[in-house]
């Protein structure tokens, strides 16, 4: 007899949890609603078509409620609106022409309460603010709405409880042989991102200081102005101009020699990290101007001025930072065109013949 008993509980309770299931997945009969009525306040009206988009607003409203169970969203002044149905009220704090706040507010004679929420619409664009309202005046009626299905749900849960102990324990001793089913193995640990070195500006301008020395005379020739390079991903074409000056001291006569100067130079890049590494030939050309004074009469130094073009090859450095970049470069080469200052026939400052040099600088993004 208890046999029998205990399969009539196991029948009744599939039924109604059957039952219930189905309920609860039915959220349109849970809160039925045909028709969700809105109206503009006086004040609103007279904005609907510049401050917002009132026809947009209802047509995404619409949209919004379609799986909420409302089959119609309608205009409507509150005293031809239904009762028994949701009324929404779009309404402005004041009547100013300055004004771009509204209110939205929902009475629900289902659940008897009155709801609202203002909406500042100065910070959305134009084109945006119908269906920001349409957002919110949704969320309105959902809030509204869903303390009536939560209360459905409760009732349902509390019929299925009362079915009595024998149903119950059936149903966890079934749960209870069920297999487990094994946690889910942890997701591995996302990859940290390497740091992205900072991308090379496409345009650089900053100062170069250079010491080159000419193999064929005993001075250094300084010079020092300012570099402009444009950069891409592994070419850099940079121009360069600089004013140099080198002077010598000989007990014959003090020589000095001043030119200006424009480099031109073509490197492929590579890069690892922050540290790029430019290699690749370079040109300078310019105007040099040779002079000196006569420690006694009868010596003689040369005076003029010439063209000078001077060509070889450079390695540079640079440690590239967020917008600047720290270099250093080694320079060497020969001359093609040159000018050399002599005192009394020795050649003793000049830029002519092969030459070496070290330049150092920084760039800076524009």
């Amino acid at each position: 007899m208890s046999l029998v008993q205990n399969a009539c509980k196991c029948a009744c309770a599939a039924i109604l949890l059957a039952n219930a299931t189905a309920r609860a997945d039915e959220p349109q009969r849970e809160v039925p609603r045909a028709r969700v009525t809105v109206e503009h306040a006086v004040c609103a009206r007279a904005v609907a078509g510049t401050l917002y988009d009132a026809p947009s607003y209802l047509a995404l409203l619409r949209v919004e409620l379609r799986n909420d169970g409302v089959s119609e969203v309608v205009e409507a002044a509150f005293a031809d609106a239904n009762p028994a149905e949701a009324r929404l009220r779009i309404e402005r704090p004041r009547c100013a022409a300055d004004e771009s706040a509204v209110v939205i507010h929902l009475i629900d004679p289902l659940t008897d309460k009155a709801l609202a929420r203002g909406i500042e619409l100065s910070g959305t664009a134009p084109a945006a603010r119908s269906r920001l309202l349409a957002l919110a005046s949704a969320e309105l009626v959902r809030a509204s709405w869903a303390e009536v299905a939560a209360e459905r749900q409760r009732a349902v849960i509390d019929s299925v409880t009362r079915l009595g102990r024998g149903a119950v324990q059936i149903q966890m001793h079934a749960a209870s042989r069920a297999p487990v089913a094994a946690p889910p193995a942890p997701a591995p640990e996302a990859a940290k991102a390497r740091p992205q070195d900072p991308p090379p500006a496409a345009w650089l301008l900053g100062p170069t200081v250079e010491l080159r020395h000419h193999v064929r005379h005993p001075g250094g020739l300084w010079s020092a102005g300012a570099r402009l390079a444009h950069q891409s991903k592994h070419v850099q074409i940079a121009c360069e101009l600089r004013g140099a000056y080198g002077a010598e001291a000989d007990p014959r006569g003090d020589l000095n020699l001043a030119a200006v100067l424009t480099g031109v130079s073509v490197q492929a890049r590579a890069k690892s990290g922050t540290l790029q590494v430019g290699l690749g030939p370079r040109a300078d050309a310019g105007v040099a101007w040779g002079g000196g004074s006569n420690a006694s009469a009868n010596v003689q130094s040369d005076r003029g001025q010439a063209a000078v073009l001077q060509v070889g090859m450079e390695l540079e450095v640079a440690l590239r930072r967020t917008s600047w970049a720290p270099r250093a470069s080694v320079r060497a080469g020969d001359t093609v065109a040159g000018i050399g200052v002599t005192s009394d026939g020795r050649r003793t400052v000049g830029i002519d013949g092969p030459f070496f040099a070290a330049a150092f600088g920084a760039d800076f993004g524009l």
